[in-house]
């Protein structure tokens, strides 16, 4: 006798004649494992659950079709009273592994719908629930917020009545209520996603001039530019040939999805306001700022907890309370990490903000390459300059050329991207009205050499670079020269380079060897002399520390006898007399020598590394 081993099985319980554990022997649907165990106890009403362990050891819970397969392993439920008639039920539905409606009498409460808070799935907000219950006078919807936390500890017991729905909200829920669609609405600019069945129903009850209401989610935060304004900078953009990107497209990248939407707000779009105007605002030194939901006075310590604890590494000092209903905001002093002295309640509508020290670290590092003893990137302190630093990496070493030192800075090079487009937008409307005004009398070369100028412009990649003094033997002696370092500064201190560069429209540009006292005319005269095209008028010279001086804007003689020294640039730019025709001929030579600038630095960079 050979008693084989037991192949995959699956359990079938709850309301059915025969609950038990039934070995599969081939596939098998949900209503071939109902009937293996003698079918449903109720012919009418009965609901079927799946409890599925995954791959990764989770537990998920499915409402299949009757044709669906099964897996071994799965456990196949019976809800049989979960119906309830048409009287007396209620039911549970949002971010739950079981929506659908009860009987009222096995769930009379919110806690006893819920079931236990281990039930909850990861992810819930756990601070408060929807309820949504029909007036039995007039028939209208009815909209209400239970403390879910409370609920499930025993500490409130809220009846239900028929025909209740308890609305279970995620987390993904709470950052949509805070996300940048949602603020530029209750801001009253215009809907960046009108597909949105919440926010157009969120900006009807804005325009009725009730935006006070929703305020709590704004509160926090700063919108610098209206969803208009950065559809009209992507439209210029695209027309002077710098960021091609839809309007479509950076609204999306703003809001960090492709959707958009939020399912839970487009099933019931009256959640969304209503959640926002019982809100209260959390900001400050939290790890998530925002606005939060609350069912009515609320421990300051819990909404500290929702918004993920306080922000770490800074110590928090104070706490500042805004009552919406009115009065001086109260300062409550905090001793002790665990926010033990912070007892205050919040309602709807309030405001809470921690208060940290500042900070002793800047928020980011500062990279020192090359030349340096030490290289790397280095933590600072508020307030620490360069010559602080450069002292900690040891100094400079033997070859290094302090004269050439790259020193870029972040917020330097976003004023310069601002400039070129500032100044692209400036030549194509002069452009444009150029063209309105000859009525195309101005020529064709022109026009089409302008338009690629401005398109060079808008393109045109900033350096960031600053004109620093970075040997440490003159900071010494000239403390005056030290410069404060911010977050994200660079460093470079090349090699001392053994090459003068001579660019521009010559007949051979490139890198010369530098030889001592040799004068700017002679580079200029071996890289085989200026062509007809050149404007040698506009001249200039680049020096190894950034900056630049003009080799024709005083004596001729007194200027191209100059020495350069080594790392140095020559450029002599191309003459712009097929645009001297244009009114904004002018402009565009400032432009052109800003560009040509640019590109010269760009040069010395690559080539001092």
């Amino acid at each position: 006798i050979i008693v084989p081993v037991i192949g995959p099985t699956i359990a079938v319980a709850g309301a059915v004649a025969r609950p038990a554990i039934y070995e599969l022997r081939g596939p098998a649907s949900v209503d071939m494992a109902v009937a293996f165990a003698g079918g449903p106890i109720r012919v009418r009403g009965a609901q079927v659950v799946i409890g599925r362990i995954e791959r990764s050891g989770i537990e998920t819970f499915l409402r299949p079709a009757g044709s669906a397969r099964v897996q071994g392993g799965d456990a196949v439920i019976v809800l049989g009273s979960a119906a309830g008639g048409a009287t007396a039920r209620v039911s549970l539905s949002g971010f739950v592994d079981n929506p659908g409606p009860r009987s009222l009498r096995s769930a009379p409460t919110v806690a006893a719908l819920v079931g236990p808070s281990e039930s909850l799935r990861d992810g819930t907000y756990r601070l408060t629930a929807v309820l949504r219950r029909i007036d039995p006078e007039t028939g209208s919807p009815q909209l209400r917020l239970v403390a879910l936390a409370r609920e499930l500890a025993g500490l409130s017991a809220t009846p239900l009545r028929n025909l209740d729905e308890l609305v279970i909200l995620a987390r993904d829920d709470i950052r949509f209520l805070n996300s940048p669609a949602v603020r530029a609405v209750v801001l009253g600019q215009p809907n960046p996603l009108p597909q949105c069945q919440a926010l157009a129903r969120l900006a009807e009850r804005v325009r009725d001039g009730q935006a006070a209401r929703f305020a709590a989610v704004t509160r926090g935060n700063l919108i610098v530019r209206d969803p208009v304004g950065r559809a009209a900078l992507a439209q210029t953009a695209t027309e002077l040939g710098g960021a091609v990107r839809t309007t479509e497209a950076l609204r999306r990248t703003e809001l960090g999805t492709d959707s958009g939407c939020s399912p839970r707000f487009e099933a019931d779009p009256d959640l969304l306001p209503f959640l926002l105007e019982n809100a209260v605002s959390v900001t400050g030194a939290v790890q998530v700022p925002g606005a939060y939901p609350v069912a009515g006075p609320t421990d300051a310590r819990t909404l500290v907890r929702a918004a993920e604890g306080p922000a770490v590494g800074v110590p928090i000092v104070s706490a500042d309370v805004a009552r919406a209903r009115g009065g001086q905001p109260e300062r409550i002093v905090l001793s002790t990490p665990d926010l033990v002295d912070l007892q205050a309640v919040l309602e709807p509508g309030d405001d809470l903000r921690l208060n940290a020290e500042s900070g002793v670290f800047e928020s980011a590092a500062v990279l020192l390459a090359g030349e340096v003893v030490r290289p790397g990137l280095y933590a600072i302190r508020k307030g620490d300059t360069l010559a602080s630093l450069l002292a900690r990496a040891g100094g400079l070493t033997e070859l290094a050329y302090p004269y050439g030192a790259i020193f870029t800075r972040q917020s330097v090079k976003e004023a310069e991207q601002e400039g070129f487009r500032r100044s692209a937008r400036e030549l194509n409307n002069s452009l444009l009205a150029l063209v309105s005004r000859t009525e195309g009398r101005t020529g064709t070369e022109g026009l089409q050499g302008a338009a690629a100028l401005i398109q060079l412009i808008a393109n045109a990649e900033p350096t960031g670079r600053v004109v620093v003094e970075a040997d440490p033997r003159v900071l010494a002696i000239r403390p005056d020269l030290d410069i404060v370092l911010e977050p994200g500064d660079t460093l470079f201190v090349p090699k001392r380079p053994n090459y003068v560069l001579v660019l521009g429209d010559l007949l051979n540009p490139g890198a010369q060897q530098f030889v001592k006292d040799r004068k700017a005319r002679d580079y200029i005269r071996a890289a085989g002399g200026a062509l007809a095209t050149a404007d040698e008028g506009r001249a200039f010279l680049v020096l190894p520390n950034g900056t630049a001086v003009p080799l024709d804007s005083g004596p001729w003689r007194a200027r191209r006898s100059v020495s350069p020294p080594p790392g140095s640039a020559i450029f002599v730019p191309k003459d712009l007399d097929p645009l001297r025709r244009l009114s904004i001929a002018r402009d565009v030579a400032t432009i052109l020598g800003q560009v040509a600038l640019s590109i010269a630095t760009v040069g010395v960079l690559a080539n001092s590394n």
